[in-house]
């Protein structure tokens, strides 16, 4: 752990991370789910595709639907991915966010809002359930507008924004949270934020952030 409290990871523990989100990602792929993966684990994956060899570690991933795929849809989605028993898993659903929870998230003002997805504190049915936070829009930027590509990663191919979208991201976070004095920006954002950079710059782009 550093100074600044964020574990750094190096490419044998990176695959590791990534690999456990490869599920859920594998079986948006497979069903013709549109999706493109931002923040951190965004960073993460577009750091291990550029070849550099350490990476800040994250517990979650954000990845961002329109409106076509509810939260509800994610959740089968989720719950197929990584319970054998997708009953048994809407059952640990319930039991982790209360009962009728899978249930309401088809309610209205439920179905197309951000939300996380917290795993299991035990693995489910024996498989790792991490933890993923569905993404509507996030300053400004949806999903038909995100500049996003396909890049490859341990055999496979994961959609995810670019380095300049992320950093771009990254920029508007800090300053939205500069710019609300109850807030400070946090860590994470400014350790993505050189990371992207650096990526960018491997690239033949201009720094744009110091």
């Amino acid at each position: 752990m550093g100074s600044d409290g964020l574990v750094r990871i190096g490419r044998g523990d990176a695959e590791r991370l990534i690999a456990t989100f490869l599920p859920m990602i594998d079986w948006l792929d497979a069903h013709g789910v549109d999706y493109c993966l931002v923040g951190g684990l965004g960073v993460v994956v577009q750091s291990y595709a550029s070849g550099l060899g350490t990476f800040r570690a994250t517990e979650d991933a954000d990845v961002m639907f329109d409106t076509s795929f509810t939260n509800q849809d994610f959740a089968r989605a989720y719950l197929g991915a990584y319970a054998a028993d997708p009953a048994y898993g809407g059952a640990v659903y319930d039991a982790m966010f209360g009962d009728g929870a899978f249930a309401g998230l088809a309610d209205e003002a439920q179905a197309l809002v951000n939300a996380s997805f917290v795993g299991a504190d035990e693995d489910l049915d024996g498989v790792s359930t991490p933890d993923f936070d569905v993404v509507r829009r996030l300053n400004g930027i949806d999903l038909a507008s995100i500049e996003r590509e396909s890049v490859e990663v341990m055999g496979g191919h994961i959609k995810v924004a670019t380095a300049r979208q992320l950093l771009e991201m990254k920029e508007a976070t800090i300053s939205l949270l500069h710019a609300d004095a109850l807030q400070t920006a946090r860590p994470q954002d400014f350790v993505d934020a050189a990371r992207l950079c650096a990526i960018i710059d491997g690239l033949g782009g201009e720094r744009r952030f110091p």
